[in-house]
């Protein structure tokens, strides 16, 4: 499968795997951010996904980081 991803910002990074067999890639952020414990914040990608229809992105915490650091 094919997914087209437009770039929309300077510091943008296209979304990759970090290991061989991953299921999942590794998404990255264009912006500094500070996000404490028990908040949640907003953090640009600077990328559009474009996805054929019935397909949904789902965006998730990276592996135990979220249960680890709260």
């Amino acid at each position: 499968m094919n997914i087209d991803i437009l770039h929309l910002h300077p510091d943008a990074r296209t979304p990759t795997y970090a290991t061989d067999g991953s299921a999942c890639f590794d998404l990255y952020a264009c912006e500094d951010a500070v996000i404490t414990p028990w908040s949640s914040t907003p953090i640009r990608t600077g990328i559009a996904v474009a996805l054929l229809p019935g397909w949904c992105l789902d965006i998730r915490s990276r592996s135990g980081m979220a249960f680890n650091h709260n």
